[in-house]
């Protein structure tokens, strides 16, 4: 009888504690990868299936391949451990999300927004590229992957880097961006990150999506805000290609470092060090690792 007491009491504190840790998660959050925006032509690939577009509300499943046209992205919240804008014309594969507490994306070109909550310990959150792995704990930050080039811009907390193809790794902290090729440039996070990023910072730290009105009420409010910081940009957009950077400047400089790296683009400030605006976005370069710049016409 008394083992039969002890094991009922045991059964009972069990149940007490699962039921507490139920009755934690708030009401009509997702643990699942929730689409909650989305704008213009975005089309998931979902393993041996044929691309289709995304349907507002739906869940993403781990694995699917999510690719925006122009002038197109896509929200999704991952329950409590972060909320995730996918960029225009970019292409990213859900590599893992089965499990929020270990998340990890394949970003193979364009960008990826990124809001993380602090995650718990053990947890992860990852951003795949070819080259590097960013690894983060709980930031607002964004990710761009563009002809082998990375740039990770971190508004608020740390995101730590990993090259996969040589032993290096760089931590960037909040307020600063760091460009990543042949070799890693750290620079003042510049004013078209901060405005882009101004579309995860403004999301209510916790999305519920059991209630249909306030939804679609979301959803409006991220369209709009997309809007408001398009606006906010206009004039600011980091040009493309050299061509869009002579067009404007009327002139090319060529950076020649002591290490024998070459930079091209054009020279914004000159002192400690050069600001130069590139088409991997702003590049600051100290002085003394100059030899010499020229202007190619």
């Amino acid at each position: 009888m008394a083992r039969f007491f002890k094991y009922s009491v045991g059964l009972m504190s069990i149940f007490s504690v699962m039921t507490s840790l139920v009755s934690c998660i708030p009401k009509g959050v997702s643990d699942k990868a929730v689409v909650i925006s989305f704008l213009g032509s975005v089309e998931i690939t979902r393993a041996a299936e044929v691309a289709r577009p995304v349907v507002l509300g739906e869940e993403l499943k781990e694995g699917d391949l999510v690719v925006t046209g122009a002038s197109s992205f896509v929200v999704f919240s991952l329950g409590e451990t972060a909320t995730v804008r996918i960029q225009p014309e970019s292409s990213v594969t859900l590599s893992g999300i089965a499990d929020t507490a270990n998340i990890e994306m394949g970003l193979e070109k364009g960008g990826v927004l990124n809001r993380v909550n602090r995650l718990s310990k053990g947890a992860t959150y990852k951003i795949f590229t070819p080259t590097v792995v960013a690894s983060v704990r709980g930031t607002v930050f964004s990710a761009y992957y563009e002809k082998d080039t990375n740039t990770i811009a971190v508004k608020n907390g740390r995101v730590d880097v990993s090259m996969k193809n040589r032993a290096e790794d760089v931590a960037i902290s909040d307020g600063n961006t760091a460009v990543i090729k042949d070799a890693v440039f750290e620079r003042p996070i510049d004013s078209v990150e901060a405005i882009v990023l101004e579309n995860m910072t403004s999301l209510p730290s916790v999305i519920r999506i059991d209630d249909t009105e306030m939804s679609g009420n979301l959803n409006q409010e991220i369209i709009e805000k997309d809007k408001e910081v398009n606006r906010k940009l206009e004039g600011k957009i980091i040009p493309k290609t050299l061509g869009e950077i002579k067009e404007k400047y009327q002139r090319i400089d060529e950076i020649i470092l002591y290490s024998g790296k070459v930079v091209r683009g054009v020279i914004i400030e000159r002192g400690a060090y050069y600001k130069v605006l590139t088409t991997s976005g702003y590049v600051s370069i100290p002085a003394k690792q100059v030899r010499n710049t020229r202007v190619l016409r």
